[in-house]
């Protein structure tokens, strides 16, 4: 390995090609600022979703904790824990289902039949 420690200290973390496909793999991941889940969210591309730009997870704090699973399938494992945490920043519209629930509710709140 090429010596660049004098140039720029030491590196963050050295991946093997093993480690790198294991960052990469389908994930859910769970958002836990403290005792309340926050948010839970499914990446395809492993790591790169959460870490990367997401827009929720820009409030990351000191203190909280993102809690990692590689799965097979990311989307269906997401709305199973979605149904089950219902957690504050996914809302009540994420599925089909609770969508059509969503707004069912609406409706007769609003004077509709709620169809």
């Amino acid at each position: 390995m090429i010596d660049l420690a004098p140039e720029l200290g030491e590196p963050l973390m050295m991946l093997t090609y093993e480690e790198l496909k294991r960052l990469q793999q389908p994930i859910v991941y769970v958002w836990t600022p403290s005792e309340e889940v926050l948010y839970v969210g499914m990446s395809f591309v492993g790591l790169q979703r959460p870490i990367g730009t997401h827009e929720k997870l820009r409030a990351f704090q000191l203190g909280d904790l993102l809690t990692i699973w590689p799965v097979a399938n990311p989307y269906a494992v997401e709305t199973i824990l979605i149904h089950r945490l219902v957690p504050r920043l996914n809302g009540a519209t994420h599925c089909s289902e609770c969508r059509r629930r969503h707004e069912r509710a609406n409706a007769n709140v609003n004077g509709g039949d709620g169809h």
